[in-house]
């Protein structure tokens, strides 16, 4: 699948060894993670792909040039966090499970908000975020700033906005397809986008649906659930109600 010797420069980590994985894998989340063959001292970094990929090998038994899956090129570090992201099968889902019945979709969706309610509790124990009066989003810094009108030290949160649900129109759209963010924004989410299609759920990859307000919840959860982050909000703004992850709360300094 790869070239050997090959050298990769990576914005974040400088000049390591190329590493090589499937599309899937570069941003994926609960992809399932294969390898060519057991790491060890001479090849700690063996090509690697997801669960899909690897149901096509054990299919034709063999990599051709037209079976072969679209390789990523990584530095070795960035490699490593695939592996760690991908790794990790959340429940129910079953590694190597390449679609799911209305039931598992269901069990997903009770663990998903069972992991959420943990979650939110703790943060509020915590931070008391939600006992603030007032809430602002800062779009630029991707902040969420909750405070008082009497004053006292506000609260801030790393946000992640998932997607918007229009109580107008009645559909949900992921920011991944909505080009009112920006690219930066919708590359935050776009892992979920291909964990729905490795695990072939649907409503987690297609850009735009129709759906009422429970959905919107449900798939903010699920997102929180399979990317992490420290509780779901929401943000009405006028008839768009727009879900958001929190991650890193902190007083402000």
């Amino acid at each position: 699948m790869s070239e050997a010797d090959k050298e990769v420069h990576c914005d974040e980590h400088g000049d390591t060894v190329a590493t090589f994985v499937c599309q899937h894998l570069l941003q994926g989340y609960c992809c399932g993670f294969h390898e060519a063959h057991e790491a060890d001292d001479d090849d700690p970094w063996p090509d690697a792909w997801c669960d899909r990929c690897n149901a096509v090998l054990e299919r034709d038994g063999e990599w051709t040039t037209d079976n072969s899956p679209e390789l990523a090129l990584l530095c070795t570090h960035c490699y490593e966090s695939a592996r760690q992201r991908n790794r990790r099968i959340p429940e129910p889902i079953r590694p190597g499970q390449l679609s799911v019945s209305e039931d598992e979709y269901g069990e997903l969706s009770v663990a998903a908000f069972d992991w959420c309610t943990q979650k939110r509790d703790q943060a509020s124990a915590r931070w008391a975020f939600d006992k603030k009066e007032n809430w602002y989003f800062d779009s630029e810094a991707t902040t969420m700033r909750f405070y008082d009108d009497q004053g006292g030290a506000a609260v801030l949160a790393d946000v992640r906005v998932v997607g918007s649900f229009s109580t107008r129109t009645n559909t949900w759209a992921w920011v991944w397809g909505n080009s009112a963010y920006s690219a930066e924004d919708r590359a935050k989410v776009d892992p979920l986008r291909v964990f729905g299609e490795v695990r072939g759920i649907q409503r987690l990859s297609d850009d735009y649906w129709e759906a009422d307000e429970t959905d919107a919840w449900e798939m903010a959860q699920l997102a929180a659930y399979v990317l992490g982050a420290e509780t779901v909000y929401r943000a009405p703004y006028d008839h768009m109600h727009v879900f958001m992850l929190l991650t890193r709360f902190r007083l402000e300094s």
